[in-house]
């Protein structure tokens, strides 16, 4: 069990990590502690619910889309991205792109069946 002031120091150090920025190497120096007990610490307060790591959950939907995409056609990789879609000239460009892609890979596989 973590007592109260490991807990502080956990804090502490974590905003300084995530927050200010700053190195493992500089705030073991600011704290006179060696870097791999930083990281240590740091890897504690993570599995201790200090620092919580959230990845924005529209990459999960552009991952599930191109394996979608690479099961149903013979790609050798795929990259599906997102655009705001109030920018009318950004999305316009993006369906050209597409458009241009699907035309060329559609070209090229019948080319190998050919």
């Amino acid at each position: 069990m973590k007592t109260d002031l490991n807990m502080e120091l956990m804090k502490n150090i974590a905003d300084l990590y995530y927050n200010s920025n700053l190195t493992q190497s500089e705030i073991a120096h600011r704290y006179n502690i060696s870097r791999p007990k930083v990281s240590r610490l740091l890897a504690d307060a993570r599995e201790n619910g200090i620092v919580k790591i959230f990845i924005d959950g529209r990459n999960e939907i552009s991952r599930f889309q191109e394996e979608q995409l690479l099961k149903r056609f013979p790609l050798k990789a795929v990259k599906v991205i997102s655009v705001p879609h109030d920018d009318d000239q950004l999305v316009a460009l993006e369906h050209g792109f597409i458009q241009l892609l699907y035309f060329g890979i559609m070209e090229q596989h019948f080319q190998d069946q050919g």
